[in-house]
């Protein structure tokens, strides 16, 4: 299955798929106010489309 087909990714799947690496992503979806985080018990997933969302926005990370 291709990244694009899933609705949400793992913060593995994430870093492989956007290029950015696992600890930035890790600091990113520990913010309160992170737009394309979803919390599954202990685990934090990344909502795909909101993710690109907020990626075509940013100028630097």
């Amino acid at each position: 299955m291709q990244y694009a087909d899933k609705l949400v990714l793992s913060i593995s799947e994430a870093s492989k798929y956007s290029g950015i690496g696992r600890n930035t992503l890790y600091e990113l979806v520990k913010e309160p106010d992170c737009p394309f985080v979803l919390r599954v018990k202990s685990h934090y997933k990344i909502k795909r489309k909101e993710f690109e969302a907020w990626l075509s926005k940013q100028y630097s990370i």
